[in-house]
């Protein structure tokens, strides 16, 4: 074992020597003004590691800098040099192992000094400085501690005093799912408060510290959370990362009627949560409300009755409601009339075959020379008669008549039903006039377009 023990990692002053330095001519007088600097002065640290290598370095004592030669008991003839943690130009105190120093100086018999043993603060803490073993439990070895290491019911609640655990005392990762038998935490070892939000530091349990499975449904006594085990405000958006709780998450019919009280329905609005985080949805979506609608309805209505009035009064304001119905009543008549020329009604059929007979008459005249052999024989009375039959071009000039006015009268009567039925628009110009544009039956291709003058009612002619 060494002679003493000292901390690793940090600067210390340790000693020369672990005999008086002598007189290396009487070999009993104590030398006791041996300078940093005295003549002959050799000094070498041999230091072996843990692992068995050993090396030894010469050390150059100094003053006001890394290896500060003391003299603090030097009139016992016993000397100190200081060991930098780091930064030093040949040995630092960075290794853990046992090293010791030698050496000689002119008139001073050659010396050892004691063998020092360089280890963790912890250990130093626990076997040497601290009352327990638990002075410093942040240099443990991850899987020190295990299941099989701590017998059942070794680690209750009353084996731990009031605030025994807390944020300090475990380092980051020290405890993970390996480290807990199965069951050996139930709610029987943990006292009433024993686990307060004071107890783990900030990003203490993460889900890397807790195994799949590690907590469900059985390990937790029935009612061992409810209202009264939560703070107000422990749980808020902070405490629950982006996508924590999916559809996925929730199994089917886990929320259904049940879940929620049998009032929620006719809880009063301003008291309902549901309600209200319904509200807040629509709200936030800028979706319509009822009273958004209500307000379309009331508007259309507005509007619908605006129109119906612009449609039945002229500019003037004048109804004319009767006017159209009266104008209706005499195109209903037309088209009654012009129904019978319909060749469903057999009306330009009928036309056809009188054309047709009229013609075969026509054909079976007597010709010229027919003529001049009946009228040869004729008496006056005959030939007036003769003389008053129309030629053939006055007859095909009558049938073209005929047919000019039918077509005709077949066009304004379609224009007039187009009237009634098709779509017209009336724009007011603003200067005293308005238009009035009537479309074809499909509603976009304009037809005929008048303007009116309201002050005299005056209606140009169509164009």
């Amino acid at each position: 074992m060494p002679d003493l023990w000292v901390d690793v990692d940090t600067a210390v002053t340790v000693p020369v020597n672990i005999f008086p330095l002598t007189d290396d001519t009487d070999f009993k007088a104590i030398e006791a003004s041996v300078a940093y600097n005295a003549a002959g002065m050799s000094l070498n640290w041999n230091f072996q590691t843990t692992a068995g290598g050993t090396t030894c370095v010469a050390v150059t004592p100094t003053t006001g800098g890394a290896y500060d030669w003391a003299t603090t008991l030097a009139a016992s003839g016993m000397y100190e040099i200081e060991i930098p943690a780091s930064g030093g130009a040949t040995i630092n105190n960075d290794t853990e192992g046992v090293g010791w120093f030698t050496g000689v100086a002119t008139g001073v018999l050659p010396w050892r000094g004691p063998t020092i043993g360089f280890r963790a603060a912890a250990l130093n803490n626990a076997l040497v400085d601290g009352a327990t073993i638990d002075v410093n439990v942040t240099a443990m070895a991850a899987g020190v501690v295990t299941a099989t290491v701590i017998a059942d019911d070794a680690i209750d609640a009353g084996s731990l005093a009031t605030g025994a655990f807390t944020a300090d005392a475990f380092a980051a990762d020290a405890l993970v799912a390996a480290a807990f038998a199965t069951d050996c935490i139930t709610d029987d070892a943990i006292a009433t408060g024993a686990i307060a939000s004071t107890a783990f530091a900030a990003g203490a349990i993460t889900a890397a510290a807790v195994a799949d499975g590690a907590i469900d449904a059985a390990t937790f006594a029935a009612g061992a959370i409810d209202a009264a085990a939560i703070a107000d405000n422990a749980i808020d958006a902070g405490a629950i990362a982006a996508d924590a709780i999916t559809a996925a998450k929730i199994a089917a019919g886990a929320i259904d009627n049940a879940t929620f009280a049998a009032d929620v329905g006719s809880t009063a609005y301003a008291t309902n949560v549901i309600a209200l985080a319904a509200d807040k949805a629509i709200t936030n979506a800028a979706l319509a409300t009822a009273a958004a609608l209500d307000t379309v309805d009331n508007y259309l209505d507005t509007e619908l009755a605006a129109i119906t009035a612009a449609v039945i009064t002229n500019a003037a304001g004048t109804d004319i409601a009767a006017d159209i119905i009266a104008l209706k009543t005499v195109a209903d008549t037309i088209q009654a009339d012009t129904d019978l020329l319909d060749d469903a009604a057999g009306g330009i059929a009928d036309i056809h075959t009188d054309l047709g007979t009229l013609a075969t008459a026509v054909a079976d005249l007597p010709t010229n020379s027919e003529l001049a052999t009946a009228l040869a024989s004729a008496d006056d009375a005959v030939l007036t008669a003769v003389d008053a039959v129309p030629t053939a071009a006055e007859i095909k000039t009558a049938i073209e008549a005929a047919g000019s006015s039918l077509a005709s009268i077949l066009a304004d009567t379609a224009m007039i039903e187009k009237w009634i039925i098709d779509k017209m628009v009336a724009t007011d110009n603003g200067d005293g006039t308005i238009t009035y544009v009537l479309y074809d039956t499909d509603g976009t291709t304009p037809l005929y377009t008048w303007v009116e003058t309201t002050a005299t009612g005056t209606r140009a002619a169509a164009t």
